[in-house]
């Protein structure tokens, strides 16, 4: 990492409040998925008025406003990263489908119009090999009175490489804490609140998973969560199309839903998987085959292990099963059929 060069998180710490999405890029010249996240900075804005009125305002930025103010800048930033040269990949044989290496998480901060807190910048030229990138955060204030709604908002945007990740290698995840407060949204104050799980997890663990009171699993820090069960062969699960295949439960109530979480679901429903929208709860233990995590970093990523505060373990699989590694390919190539070109 570059010398003070923030993360993500630090960098959604250290920026003041405000919705925000967190978007990867296909080939380094177009974003996965695009006008989800519009979408999701929009209605964040929204929902976030509505709880915090004396934070945000209760006049929104539309949709149009948000993309006509933010593209310009998002344009900029990536022709800023075409000199980086690409990180290369330990093992190659376990990267990631070609199209999926050596690209760029993208967190972008839509400031409310009080005056925003300046955050720390930094500016080192060149890429000297680290896997993050030397200009690791810009603030664009936007004050050209193109857009009427986002005029004295503030647009905080930060790029990260994503070092080129594993493919399906099994992780292992600690289950502690409750759910969030605006689970539909997403609040960059969330990266303050959950600091005290993310020093919980330490090296340990890959994610940590959160619960309900009553032991129903819900979602990761930055992930969504998936349980594959077998198949219903009893017919017990609501609109089973296909009894003779697994089943695949996440969340619905309580969760983010997550534009890779979306994606999951679109593979889901090729592969001809049943989807059980309820929380998945280890006391279903025996019925279940893999589990996995996804998230638009990570993008699919397999469970190993389960592990509570309180001791309890559940071993799953020490190598990727075969529902997740379908799921994952077909999430991969799906994928192409959803960028918006920048570039």
């Amino acid at each position: 990492m570059s010398p003070g060069a923030p993360t993500p998180a630090q960098f959604l710490r250290e920026a003041p409040r405000g919705p925000y999405t967190a978007m990867r890029t296909f080939r380094r010249s177009g974003i996965v998925d695009w006008p989800s996240h519009l979408g999701r900075l929009h209605s964040s804005c929204r929902e976030m008025a509505q709880e915090y009125p004396t934070i945000f305002p209760d006049t929104c930025p539309t949709r149009s406003e948000i993309h006509k103010a933010l593209w310009p800048s998002l344009k900029e930033a990536l022709r800023n990263t075409v000199h980086l040269s690409p990180i290369k990949c330990p093992n190659p044989e376990d990267s990631v489908p070609e199209g999926y290496q050596n690209e760029l998480l993208v967190t972008i901060i839509l400031c409310p119009p009080a005056a925003p807190r300046q955050i720390t910048m930094n500016q080192v030229p060149g890429n000297s090999g680290n896997s993050f990138l030397s200009e690791a955060s810009r603030l664009l204030s936007l004050s050209n009175g193109c857009c009427p709604h986002v005029d004295s908002w503030h647009i905080y945007l930060h790029m990260q490489e994503l070092y080129p990740p594993s493919w399906l290698i099994p992780v292992d995840v600690l289950v502690e804490g409750g759910g969030r407060k605006l689970a539909r949204s997403k609040d960059s104050y969330w990266a303050q609140e959950r600091l005290p799980l993310e020093r919980l997890k330490g090296d340990s663990f890959a994610e940590v998973i959160l619960s309900k009171g009553d032991g129903g699993l819900l979602e990761g820090l930055v992930s969504n969560l998936f349980i594959v069960l077998g198949p219903d062969t009893e017919g017990t699960a609501a609109n089973s199309d296909n009894k003779s295949l697994p089943r695949i439960q996440t969340a619905e109530e309580g969760v983010l839903e997550g534009t890779m979480r979306a994606a999951v679901i679109r593979a889901c429903h090729e592969c001809g998987y049943t989807i059980e929208y309820k929380r998945p709860h280890a006391r279903d233990e025996p019925l279940w085959q893999e589990a996995f995590l996804c998230g638009t970093g990570r993008l699919v990523q397999p469970i190993g292990k389960m592990q509570w505060e309180g001791g309890r373990v559940i071993e799953l699989k020490s190598s990727p099963g075969e529902v997740t590694r379908k799921v994952a390919n077909v999430v991969a190539f799906q994928l192409r059929n959803f960028i918006t070109s920048v570039l």
